[in-house]
């Protein structure tokens, strides 16, 4: 083998060193950026493994400001029906009334009045008027007579009456005559008393839970 010359062989030691300290000097990646390359790789879930997974609740996830929407549509949603329900419950009323006062007081369509002109103690000693039904939309209220004979005046107008066709009484259902709009003698109403068809007249006496039918004073 032919020998080396000294300058030769001082260049190859020199390209040896240089290769091998760029060998240990090139940058590797740190257990951190591994980590985290890792994390990413194996921990993030595919859209398509979140439609898979369960789901959220929209209120866990919503704003405060959803949430109040979302509140207020509850709130309307459970405060609409009422007035359906309002309405079952004043036919509810009729009916019952209609066993003690008879069935045509559940006429959604005539012209009828109740009233009990004998508060609290019964003839002749109850000195108010109790308004039980004021037209057809109005809500009725069954007799639940305290003491005494009391008696009960149902009477039915015309279309001329117009306190009742305008419905501007309905709401005193339950309510004492304050204003001495019915009278005392017959349970008409007196801004109708010329529309008057016909009067019926029921007397009931306690116990005001289940009241029972009593005569008639003359």
């Amino acid at each position: 083998e032919p020998a080396r010359s000294p300058s030769s062989e001082g260049s190859a030691r020199l390209s040896e060193a240089r290769k091998e300290r760029t060998e240990h000097t090139t940058p590797q990646p740190n257990l951190q950026q591994r980590t985290n390359n890792h994390t990413a790789t194996t921990h993030h879930p595919t859209n398509h493994q979140h439609q898979k997974g369960q789901m959220l609740s929209p209120l866990a996830i919503s704003s405060p400001f959803s949430s109040m929407i979302f509140t207020c549509l509850l709130l309307l949603q459970h405060t609409q029906p009422a007035t359906g329900l309002q309405k079952a419950s004043k036919a509810h009323m009729k009916g019952a009334c209609a066993t003690y006062f008879g069935a045509e007081v559940a006429s959604t369509t005539r012209l009828f009045t109740v009233v009990d002109p004998d508060v609290p103690s019964g003839y002749p000693s109850g000195g108010s008027t109790y308004i039980h039904m004021a037209g057809p939309s109005s809500s009725c209220r069954v007799p639940s007579p305290p003491s005494g004979c009391h008696r009960y005046f149902v009477v039915e107008y015309s279309s001329d009456c117009a306190d009742l066709t305008n419905e501007s009484l309905s709401g005193l259902s339950g309510q004492t005559d304050t204003q001495s709009l019915f009278s005392r003698n017959n349970g008409v109403l007196k801004s109708c008393a010329s529309s008057v068809i016909s009067s019926k007249e029921f007397c009931y006496e306690p116990p005001s839970a289940s009241p029972t039918k009593c005569d008639c004073p003359a």
